[in-house]
């Protein structure tokens, strides 16, 4: 008696069934977390007045600000992009009392 062949359904694998969208980028953050990151990076920025933030505020900018773009899960690209910002942003001095990083994120949802 012969057995009956069974054949497997070939699919193809889930990152391949995905990429053929047009955006690829995961998911977006939502404005509140956006707010919240933007808000630690004036805070960040706020804490290295300065001689403090003329040595360490890249540093620390850098680091809090590539931690919580980790966190939000975005590219690595914009990461390292807005981390770069982050960093020269709290180095700069007389920036301790503008708000910039909080106003840039809540325009970054928009992009």
């Amino acid at each position: 008696m012969p057995q009956d062949i069974l054949e497997p359904e070939l699919l193809p694998p889930d990152h391949e069934a995905s990429s053929s969208s047009n955006d690829n980028s995961g998911p977006r953050p939502t404005r509140p977390s956006l707010l919240l990151a933007g808000v630690l990076i004036d805070a960040v920025d706020f804490l290295t007045i300065g001689p403090t933030g003329i040595r360490f505020g890249f540093l620390l900018g850098f680091g809090a600000s590539l931690l919580a773009l980790t966190v939000l899960r975005l590219p690595i690209r914009t990461r390292l992009q807005w981390s770069l910002f982050a960093g020269f942003y709290c180095a700069l001095p007389l920036t301790e009392r503008l708000p910039l990083a909080s106003l840039l994120s809540l325009l970054m949802r928009r992009r």
